[in-house]
């Protein structure tokens, strides 16, 4: 799903405050803190989860040293395949040809363009 700027924002405003508690903490300490943090329950923006793993607290810690540019550190990547296609199976080749398949017709346009054939007429003899 397609995030906008201002939910990837508030993504990111969650995770820069669980790194705001580590970052300048010794690794004895460090450990201490994030055993805290993973016995706690989250309401964590856009997602159905109420926890957080160690191994992601960790990648965002280590995101948030590597990264010099403060925007866009920690901030959600917006995807760049968006509506492309990357394969299509001949099952899917041949629904998008087949009038009788039952799809919708901007999904079997785009099919279709994407396979340069032209797209089938709906017959109403069902």
């Amino acid at each position: 799903m397609r995030r906008s700027f201002e939910e990837r924002k508030s993504k990111k405003e969650f995770r820069m405050n669980i790194i705001n508690r580590i970052k300048d903490l010794t690794p004895k300490e460090r450990a201490r803190v994030i055993e805290e943090i993973l016995a706690q329950k989250y309401t964590i923006p856009y997602s159905t989860k109420d926890e957080i793993s160690k191994s992601t607290i960790y990648r965002w810690l280590r995101e948030f040293r590597e990264n010099p540019d403060a925007e866009a550190v920690l901030m959600g990547k917006a995807r760049n395949d968006r509506g492309v296609v990357k394969v299509l199976h001949e099952k899917q080749k041949d629904a998008a040809k087949n009038p009788n398949v039952r799809i919708s017709s901007g999904i079997r346009a785009q099919l279709c363009c994407y396979l340069q054939v032209r797209t089938p007429k709906l017959s109403l003899n069902v």
